[in-house]
Formats: structure tokens, sequence, C-alpha cells
């Protein structure tokens, strides 16, 4: 037979019934390219014999459905040499020449001359085989191979702890299942590049499984490890290389069904031993000791080094690892790992951190919930803080624990009104006021006030309810604990609607509890109260020509059990009532983003807060949007103008600005009846990729300091380029006016710096300074942080190594450059 091969021709029939499982449906579909194609008998085997023309390769591709535990996948194969050889068993069944391919699987393959292989599942990075020779025996499930480069991807190597993806050098490779390897004259790195920055070889390479034997594998899949499906082998003939791997007589067997072998490969983990073992570091040969071994899933390293004016020398050792999966049945998993690390500093002593993180998966594999318990503490020798406040116990810790539970929505997400529900829980426990201002500064500085609640949340149609459960754990801290509060809201409910006379709707909350207000140990006495708090309100909407009117008018009723100097009950009643009426505008225009549509919205209403029985003063008070309500009489003038367009088939704000002012008829209580509020301004734009602002400006209509400025420019130009610039104030009695920028830039692919700095504009004086310097390697940088306070008068300078096992793990935060 010669000639360039078809679909369905004996080749791809005959591996489509060796390399599979049980079923037709799980059968490996493949398409041979070939110059020439000869068969012949060679003893108990049929040998088929793909050549290229010495114009192109053999080219073997297909698919093929695996079945795993729970689930079916999909695997793809890419194939490529200058010669193949394909070997069939029982050729007894033939008649002549042509074979009955659906009976004869495949005993073994063998490739030569430029061998890449390809294999991919779903959406994972595939696995890379490039060879001088590839034989593979899938009846004995064994692999030889010469010259290899083995290219396993991130989900092969190892998932947690030290997986990455990583590439196997070897002058031979043999294979014995897909828990056994071993390779001669090899070196191991998570380097992909020809030459890697790092890497580790020796005389003798082996990885072999170090969890329990898992069920045989199929003979394609343990041919190489776990790459299940190779499905085409080839030569002109077989070479010495190749010689013992054809079974012999007596040793016939079926090859057993596929398997998830590529998938078990990544999940369970590796002993790597090195033999002669030598350290390959940007082209130098480090030797090492004889024997050298380590974990796929040993911990990720945490280090850090460096030192400051306040602390003196400090340095951080630690380890990121994974525990494992735990089962919980039809409620899917939790994925686990801990994190733990030894702290020292050179003035202050010696503490450390540890934690659990976890991840839960429900059966189908979508998230559900995550979180984290950590605690930090050292035993400080100092008297006092950077600031010069004294503490008052040198063990000094924080507990910190953060919970995302979703639980399953009732009826399904399917469900036309599914019934959602989400629990959120946090812990946050530490010693002392100053802390996290001393050693945890950034979340004392940009994070919210640390408090300890649980919220659930559950929603159904226009209901929802919330529960709140929030106790005082730090004596030192002002909080309102609730022991708890529920809250019942029905969201605007249409009652009823007409095509002219308009629609009516109805809305209410209800919310009860008991509430206690605690100041600081200290501090003024703390004082308790079960609160019930109930707003009704009917709305009115309706199309007036151009314009659009919306009225509301309800009442609001709340108790205490106590009131304010006395321990009895007192209750409030108020009534409300409002309007607005807007006229939208809009038209549509051509741009050089396409089709641009601009909108105009002026609104102009009421609002009115009348019938008040009590004052603030009379109340005990916990929140102001209940007990620091007042009567108010106020004109609302809002505009706002937006600009919009699609890009990507996905609509994008192009300009977004919105003003709004109010004008007081009257206010009891306030001095401010007759006179106007302030300006408050939201302004976006989002012209292009590379530009952004973000301003909300809050300015008295007489002038004077604005009481809220918050700007922020963000440019990205290119993509190795990002800067940006913000200016805050906040209060218009706020003595501080900073300035801040910081720029991003990576010179080239190893090196990257990053400046930082924060100006008082009030003062003219810098409250800080920042440099960071990156140096990337193949899969890990090194970072070094140059910090100053010009406040603390502190300096400090630390190393930090990063590992890069993702592409998103950028220490320059400019992941997907």
């Amino acid at each position: 037979m010669a000639g360039r091969t078809r679909r369905g021709s004996i080749a791809a029939l005959a591996i489509l019934a060796g390399a599979l499982a049980r079923g037709q449906d799980e059968r490996l579909r493949v398409e041979v390219e070939a110059g020439r194609v000869d068969a012949s008998l060679r003893g108990e085997a049929l040998v088929v014999v793909y050549q290229g023309d010495g114009r192109s390769d053999v080219h073997v591709h297909g698919t093929r459905r695996l079945q795993g535990p729970g689930r079916e996948r999909t695997q793809r194969l890419d194939l490529r040499a200058e010669a193949v050889v394909l070997f069939f068993e029982r050729p007894e069944a033939l008649a002549g020449i042509e074979p009955a391919p659906e009976r004869l699987p495949v005993r073994a393959l063998y490739a030569r001359g430029f061998v890449r292989l390809e294999l991919a599942e779903g959406d994972e990075p595939p696995l890379v085989l490039e060879a001088a020779e590839v034989g593979l025996d899938f009846v004995g499930e064994r692999a030889r191979l010469r010259d290899v480069e083995l290219r396993l991807p991130r989900t092969l190597a190892g998932r947690g702890g030290l997986g990455t993806s990583l590439v196997l050098r070897a002058t031979s490779l043999l294979a014995r299942g897909a828990d056994d390897l071993e390779a001669r004259e090899a070196s191991l790195s998570p380097c992909d590049h020809g030459r890697p920055h790092v890497a580790v070889g020796g005389r003798r390479v082996t990885v072999r499984s170090t969890a329990a034997p898992p069920p045989p594998p199929p003979p394609v899949a343990a041919a190489l490890g776990g790459v299940g499906g190779a499905a085409a082998a080839l030569a002109s003939r077989p070479p010495p290389l190749f010689s013992g791997l054809l079974p012999r007589r007596g040793r016939v067997r079926t090859p057993a069904p596929g398997s998830d072998a590529l998938a078990r490969m990544g999940e369970t983990p590796r002993l790597v031993r090195v033999e002669g073992a030598a350290l390959f570091v940007l082209g130098a040969r480090i030797p090492l000791s004889p024997l050298v071994a380590w974990g796929t899933d040993w911990p990720r390293p945490i280090v850090e080094a460096g030192s400051s004016n306040k602390f003196g020398v400090f340095g951080r050792l630690g380890a990121r690892f994974d525990l494992g999966r735990l089962d919980l049945g039809s409620l899917g998993g939790v994925d686990l790992a801990a994190r733990a690390t030894v702290d020292a500093y050179e003035r202050r002593g010696v503490g450390g951190s540890g934690g659990v993180e976890w991840r839960r998966r429900d059966a189908a594999g979508d998230d559900r919930g995550q979180g984290f318990l950590r605690f930090d503490g050292l035993r400080d020798r100092a008297d006092e803080d950077r600031v010069g406040t004294p503490f008052p116990d040198r063990d000094r810790f924080w507990l910190r624990g953060l919970l995302r539970e979703r639980l399953a929505p009732a009826g399904g997400v399917e469900a036309e009104r599914p019934l959602r529900v989400v629990l959120d829980a946090e812990l946050s426990r530490f010693s002392d006021p100053g802390y996290l201002l001393e050693y945890h500064r950034s979340v004392s500085k940009t994070e919210k006030e640390q408090e300890t609640y649980a919220h659930l949340r559950a929603s159904w149609d226009d209901l929802a309810l919330r529960v709140l459960g929030r106790a005082k754990v730090n004596d030192f801290q002002d909080q309102v604990e609730r022991f708890p509060e529920a809250r019942l809201d029905w969201i605007e409910t249409p009652l009823a609607a007409h095509s002219w006379l308009g629609a009516l709707g109805f809305d209410a909350a209800l919310r009860a509890g008991a509430l206690r207000r605690s100041p600081p140990r200290g501090g003024a006495r703390s004082y308790r109260a079960a609160r019930a708090d109930g707003r009704a309100r009917l709305t009115y909407k309706n199309a007036l020509g151009p314009f659009l009117l919306r009225a509301w008018a309800g009442g609001r009723e709340t108790f205490w059990d106590a009131r304010s100097g006395s321990p009895r009950d007192i209750e409030r009643h108020a009534a409300e009532a409002g309007w607005t009426l807007g006229l939208p505008l809009w038209s549509a225009l051509d741009g050089s983003w396409g089709m641009l549509r601009h909108d105009v919205l002026f609104e102009v209403g009421t609002r009115h807060r009348f019938a008040m029985n009590r004052e603030p003063h009379e109340l005990l008070f916990f929140d102001e949007e209940v007990e620091g309500l007042r009567e108010t009489d106020h004109l609302l003038l809002r505009v706002r103008t937006r600009l919009s367009t699609y890009v990507d088939r996905r609509p994008r704000k192009l300009i977004d600005l919105a003003a709004e002012v109010r004008h007081f008829l009257s206010d009891r209580g306030r001095a401010v009846a007759g006179t106007w509020s302030s300006v408050a301004l939201d302004l976006r734009l989002d012209l292009s990729p590379w530009v952004a602002l973000r301003a909300r400006w809050d300015q008295p209509t007489h002038g004077g300091k604005p009481l809220e400025a918050n700007v922020r420019v963000s440019l990205r130009p290119v993509a190795w380029l990002r800067a940006s610039a913000s200016f805050l104030q906040l209060g218009a009695l706020s003595a501080r006016r900073t300035l801040a920028w910081d720029v991003a830039w990576r010179l080239n692919p190893s090196w990257g710096v990053a400046v930082s700095q924060q100006v008082d504009l009030e003062r003219g004086d810098f409250l800080r300074h920042a440099v960071r310097v990156v140096r990337t390697f193949h899969r890990f940088a090194l970072v070094c942080d140059v910090q100053h306070d010009p406040d603390q008068d502190d300096t400090s300078v630390s190393l930090n190594f990063v590992p890069l096992l993702a592409p998103s793990d950028d220490p320059l935060g400019l992941s997907g450059s």
C-alpha cells in the first residue's frame, strides 16, 4: 500500500480499536497524513509503517473522550514525526491484507525523527514531548525515549505546593506505568527556555508516585506516565531501541480500558530523586550532594529579609503548603492550604504567623465558599512603638478569620425565583490599639474597621432577609454590638399598573434586635436597648409626555425599651413624602468608536420629613440612619450626562458625569433654612483602554475648601508601563490634603521598577517614599523594597523571594502584559 492516507484508513481504525476504553464512544478518532504506507506480518504482529514524502512529516491528530470519576473529558492529540510504525495484535483475524480493524488493538508504536507530541484535555495547557526516538509498549505498559524533552504544564506537575510547569531533559528516558519514570543524564527545571536560569541535573533522575498504587491504568496511558491516548508510532523499521518492547509469546493480553491517568498524574504527589546532583544557575554549575530529593507536594517557600531604622535587621522564613482535599460527598469538597512563618526583628524580638485557608466547591466544581483563619504575634521587647506610644503587654498578636459561604439556592439555580442565601463572618482580635499600625500599617491605614460579626443574607423575589450578629472582642474599641438584629425588606412590589394611569407600588422595611453601645474601656458607660423599627411607603410612577414622575409617601415608627437617662421605654413616629420629575433625553451619534449614545437626565424634586415627636438627644444613639433622623424639607436638583458605546460587543461608558445640589426650605434644629447645600460632583472617564479618571468632589456653594475631594487618574499607554496620580482631602476641617503618585515600569523581560510618593500639600512635606526593584527569573523573582516614612524617620530595606507560579503572579502588578 502506498500513497497519502485518508480519513478512516487502516491505521486510524486500528488505533481506534487498541488505544481506547470499553465503549465505542470512548475510542480515539484520528486522522493520519503520510507520504507512504506499508503493511506486513512480523511473527504474531501486523506492522503498519508510515513515512514522510521528503517534503512533509507524518501527522497524526485526533480526539477521544475519557470517562473519569464523576465526569467526562475530551482529550486532544497531535503527533508529528518523520516516520511511524504501528504494531497490531491477532493477525489471524485478517482476511488477506485488509484487516478487521475494530478487532485489532494496538500493541505498540514507534516514532523516529524529530518527534513532537502534544496532548491536552479541555482548556488545560498541553503536555509537550519532543524526542529523537519514541517507543511505546501498550501491553507491557512501558516507554523508552532517546534525546527527550518533556514539558509538563502546571496542572500535571502538581496542584498546590511547589506545583508549577516543569521541563525534563534527558539523553534517555524509561517509563514504567503511570507512576514510575527514570531518566539518564537529565536536568529538571521550572524554566521553559532552551537555556534555563535555574535547573537541577544529575546522572540519574527518578520520579515516582508517593501515593498508594492506583488501579492499573490503560496501556496507552501508562506508556508515557499518564500520556493516555498517544495514538501513533512512527519509524521506517524497528531499530535496536525498540527491540524488547514487543510482547513475548504467552504474554499477549487485550489492552486495559481507558482511564484518567493524565489527571491522576497532576493530582498525586511525586518524589523526585537526583543522583550525582548539580545546580545550574545562569549557566554556572554548582555541585550538590550525591543525592537530592524533594516532593512535588512540598510547601512553597516564603523568604524575606531586610533592615529598618526602627526594627533593625529583620527576616521572615516560612512556607505555604497544600493540605489536600476534604471530600464532602454530595456537597462537593473543600481544598485546604496552610501557611506558617517565623519572623525575627533585631530590636523587637521573635514572632511568627500561621493559618489555614479553604475553598469549597460543589459537586459540579463551582465555587461555593472560601475563607481563612490566621494568627500573627510576637513577644515585643521594646518599651514603645515607633510613634512613641507605650503598649500594655509584651505579648502582642492579631487573630483574624474570614468566611464567605454561598449556600445552594432552594429550587436550584434554574428556578424562576430561586432562594439565594449567603453567609459572611469575620473575626478580628488583636492585643492592643497600636499593634496593627506598628506591624500591619497597610491594614491599619487602608482597610475597614476591624470587627467580629456573622451576617446571614437571604433573598427571594422582592423579599430580602438579613440577620446580623456583632460582638465586641477588643475592649479598647468603640462599637455597637448586636445580639442579634434582623431586618426584612419588601422591595417596591407592584400593586397596580395602567398604561396611562401609571403604576402603584409598595415597599416596607422591618428591623428589630437587641443592641448595646460599648465605648472603649475607661471611657463613657455602655448602654443597651431592644429596638424595633418599621417603615412603610407607597410609590407612584407615571410618564407625563417626555417627563417621568415619581412620588412617594409613608410613615415610620420606632420603639426602644429604654431612653436617654432613663430605663423607661420610648417611641418615635415620623411621616415622609416626596416627588421627583425627570426629563430623560438621548441621541445617537457617529464617532471614531462607532455608534455613540448620549443620555442626559434632568431631575427636580422635594423631600419632606415631618410630624416627628422626638429629638435625637432624647434617644439612645446606635445608628445615624435611625436615631439621627430630623425633620427636614429640601429641594433637590440633579443632572446627569452619559456618553456610551459598545466595545467588543460590550457596553462601555466613555463619560459619566453627575451633579447634585439641595436647597433647604426649613430644617428644625439646624441653622440651614433658606440655604444651599454643597454641590456634589461625580465624574468617570473611560475614553480609551489606557486612560481612566475617577473624581468625587463636594464643594460648598459659598466657596472655601471642599467637604470632600478625591481625584485619581490612571494611565496604561503600553503593556509594560502603568502610572497613576491621586489627590485626597476628607472633610473641610482636615489639615491634610495629600497628593500621591506611582509608576510601575517593566524595563525589559528581566528587570522592572516601581516608584511611589505621597506629599502633604499643606505643609509641603513628603509622607512616604517607596521604591521597588524586581529581577524576574523563570518561575521566580527577587524583589527589593526600599521605603522611607519621614513622619516616623524610619527607613527599611527588604529583599523577598517570590515564586511565579501563575501568569497573574507579578510583583509589579503588570500581569497580562
